[in-house]
């Protein structure tokens, strides 16, 4: 760098005398430019590849302001970084023609990038990287003497086109929308790097204020690599929850929506679990009431108020954040899955560095600019992860990068909260697998895995907690006189048992007909019902004589309330199941309904 540098800042005579000097060895200037790369001695002959001199003085206004005397130093220094820059973009091609393409570009760049690591507020080493991390195909240059150079003051966008190198955030390009590998062309430039302004914290613009220099920001990537490798099972957190939403509303378009955008609006710094216990119980009351009761905040109430008034699922409270998470759990989008980037929660800015201002963990939310930070640094990592095949795989997505080390954090820090009791259920793990006398290293790692069990869990894994019984059969009550025959004869009765025109179980997915179908007008919330299951149905009429029947289960999610320390079931609640089974029960003539809920 040194040696470029005093070049291009030389006097006259001795910028002539050295390019002479240069011109009359292609070798030796092979050596001068790209000496610390070893490339050099496998392309000795190699005559088509153009004088890196000429490609400099062609690199246009970086260049001129490079010799411009009238320009300060910092920014001479940076032109003639930007120059070599733009020589090695032209040389690259042949490069790679004679030694395989990729490699030997990033090999060339990569050098570049590395010469001066802590100049990033400048831009200049970022494009370097940027550039190597590219294919040399992308810079759609024709051949080895063509005169166009990249320069880092262009940003390079993936439909050939280009456009100004950003100046403010404002001017960086939005990756949510974009495919993957769009995002990560446009990402791998490292557009959102830039300097933060005199007197601001951070190093860079939307930046975690603690950061200090580039060396910050690698020492961070690293951090991030290490916890998404730590994760890499939980990768398909977002799948299993939009697998779990359609469980419980059939795959229903209008419904999906519906219960995503609730569930965003409810799950700003609380857990799935408590996440889905405050969208049951505000769902359950405004289909039983018309008016939804207060689940948590006023506000969030006002907002369901105003979706369910607009039947608009858009109107609930929805920021940047909880607006993401809406998205990416919501089935319907499945064209999300190809992104990259995920949901900048609080836990994920924490794995990108950021921090509150007294120095604290990240606990709010962030600003817009930090959003749009984490988006980029979001998709630099899972392009990472697909260059080196974490875990076996090149198809990592944003939203699975950034729910590997959520999962991990969360893992860690319930297991520091709950150490002792997560080490005794690890204990009765490792017991019930034939280990009785464990190390303390097998009774740390059990324990922890009880905490990172519980902190993979999508909604669904709290499923169970929120079903209510309904148990039913469909043969009458044998003292109603109806259908008198199916006493006597068990063919009979069992092919009436199983007969579609006596089931209930008939909405999508096998779900119940009945609490499927209760729903608060023409809008997207439903009572949230997983499919209905089987069970043996036993009877000891008033005659004495035991029945045994096909007996059927439905299934209908139910939120709850605490009274005096033990669970109950909200009023709410209550009246949808007391009102679905008074209707079921009278249809099927029988002898009563039933619901129950055990805690």
């Amino acid at each position: 760098m040194a040696g470029l540098w005093d070049f291009l800042t030389a006097d006259l005579e001795t910028r002539q005398q050295r390019r002479r000097d240069l011109n009359e060895s292609m070798n030796s200037g092979l050596d001068y430019i790209l000496g610390p790369t070893g490339i050099p001695d496998k392309l000795r002959g190699v005559n088509d590849l153009v004088n890196p001199v000429l490609q400099i003085e062609q690199a246009g206004v970086d260049t001129s302001t490079a010799f411009d005397s009238d320009r300060s130093y910092d920014e001479r220094r940076d032109a003639a970084i930007r120059a070599m820059v733009g020589t090695a973009a032209a040389a690259a091609p042949a490069i790679g023609m004679h030694l395989g393409g990729r490699g030997a570009t990033a090999a060339v760049t990569e050098t570049l990038a590395n010469i001066s690591p802590r100049q990033t507020m400048s831009g200049i080493d970022d494009a370097a990287r940027a550039f190597a991390r590219s294919e040399a195909g992308e810079l759609r240059l024709p051949n080895a003497r063509s005169t166009t150079a990249v320069s880092p003051r262009v940003l390079n966008m993936p439909d050939g086109t280009t456009r100004p190198w950003p100046k403010t955030m404002a001017d960086v390009p939005d990756l949510r929308g974009m495919n993957t590998e769009d995002a990560l062309f446009i990402a791998r430039q490292e557009p959102h790097l830039i300097p933060a302004g005199k007197g601001t914290e951070g190093f860079t613009v939307g930046g975690p204020r603690t950061f200090t220099g580039v060396d910050n920001i690698e020492a961070q990537r690293a951090s991030m690599d290490a916890q998404v490798a730590r994760g890499a099972e939980a990768g398909d957190w977002y799948d299993r929850y939009g697998a779990d939403i359609n469980e419980v509303t059939g795959g229903n378009a209008r419904d999906n929506t519906w219960m995503a955008n609730r569930e965003g609006q409810f799950s700003a710094g609380v857990d799935p679990q408590t996440e889905l216990q405050l969208s049951l119980r505000d769902m359950n009351s405004a289909i039983a009431t018309g008016d939804p009761v207060q689940a948590r905040f006023p506000a969030q109430r006002d907002a369901t108020r105003r979706a369910i008034d607009t039947n608009d699922a858009a109107n609930f409270q929805l920021g940047n954040k909880t607006g993401q998470y809406a998205d990416q759990i919501n089935p319907n989008n499945a064209g999300l899955a190809d992104t990259a980037v995920g949901v900048n929660d609080y836990r994920h800015a924490r794995t990108l560095g950021f921090t509150e201002a007294d120095g604290s963990p990240q606990a709010g939310a962030l600003s817009s600019q930090q959003h749009l930070y984490a988006d980029y640094e979001t998709a630099l990592a899972t392009g990472r992860a697909r260059d080196v095949g974490l875990a076996g795989r090149t198809d990592w997505q944003g939203r699975q990068i950034q729910a590997a080390p959520w999962v991990v954090q969360k893992s860690d820090d319930i297991f520091a909260q709950r150490r002792p009791s997560l080490i005794e259920a690890g204990r009765a793990k490792l017991r019930a697998a034939g280990i009785t006398d464990p190390t303390p290293e097998q009774l740390e790692k059990a324990g922890w895995d009880e905490a990172y069990e519980y902190s993979n869990r999508t909604i669904g894994g709290f499923f169970d907690k929120h079903t209510a019984n309904a148990t039913y059969e469909v043969q009458p009550y044998v003292d109603s006189g109806h259908l008198p025959a199916l006493q006597t004869d068990p063919a009979a009765a069992a092919a009436y048992a199983v007969d579609p025109r006596a089931a209930w179980n008939t909405a999508d997915g096998g779900r119940d007909a009945i609490y499927s179908g209760m729903r608060l007008g023409e809008t997207g919330d439903a009572v949230r019902t997983r499919p209905t299951v089987t069970a043996q149905g036993a009877y000891t009429p008033p005659n004495g004589v035991t029945e045994f029947n096909r007996a059927e289960v439905a299934r209908p999610l139910v939120s709850f309330d605490n009274a005096g320390g033990a669970k109950i079931v909200p009023s709410e609640d209550a009246a949808l199941l007391d009102a679905a089974e008074a209707t079921r029960s009278y249809i099927d003539v029988q002898g009563a309904g039933a619901w129950n809920k055990d805690w």
